[in-house]
């Protein structure tokens, strides 16, 4: 079952955001029924795509209820909601960030990720993930009524995976509607900034 709030719907599937575009899995996303009409008669219709930035060549699956005057997009789990790129991006950027550097060290990464912009911005940018990834990661540890871990590091070991952000989001999946975007699909309630 797809949960949603406003406009997005999770959309299930272990793909990376590379193997999503190279496998066209928009082609594979479909509505089961309206989010807002399970019984059907409002109309509900696929309604195209649109397109994401990063990977170059993503699409997303919508669809259109005119009863609510509303479109729907199902998000695969790979990508970041409300935000450019994917789960796992800002995933190995805040890794990146976890492990112990000096303050130059920092710099220097951060302006090799964002070489496009000038060096306060990239430092901007790199707080702004990290800052984003603590905040939701202190909200799941609640959720998840886990000891609160600190880094992405620790979550690693302490489930045993390697992309911490998709299979967290396939663990509260139910929960997404009110969580904070990047993660969850809650538009009002976004990451600090």
């Amino acid at each position: 079952m797809y949960h949603y709030h406003a406009m997005q719907i999770r959309f299930p599937t272990k793909q990376t955001a590379e193997q999503y575009v190279a496998s066209e899995g928009w082609k594979q996303a479909r509505f089961e029924r309206c989010p807002l009409h399970p019984l059907g008669g409002c109309g509900f219709a696929h309604h195209g795509h649109y397109a994401r930035k990063d990977p170059p060549g993503t699409l997303i699956s919508r669809a259109y209820c005119p009863e609510a005057s509303l479109t729907f997009s199902l998000l695969p789990d790979c990508f970041a909601s409300h935000f450019p790129g994917s789960l796992d991006a800002i995933e190995e950027v805040v890794i990146a960030v976890e492990k112990p550097a000096s303050v130059g060290a920092i710099t220097q990464l951060a302006t090799e990720l964002r070489s496009d912009i000038e060096e306060p911005g990239a430092l901007r940018w790199l707080r702004r993930r990290k800052k984003y990834v603590a905040a939701i990661l202190t909200t799941l540890a609640g959720i998840l009524a886990t000891v609160c871990l600190p880094t992405l590091t620790h979550w690693r070991q302490h489930l045993g995976v390697d992309r911490v952000l998709v299979t967290l989001r396939e663990r509260v999946a139910k929960l997404l509607p009110k969580l904070p975007c990047f993660f969850g699909f809650n538009p009002q309630t976004r990451a600090p900034t």
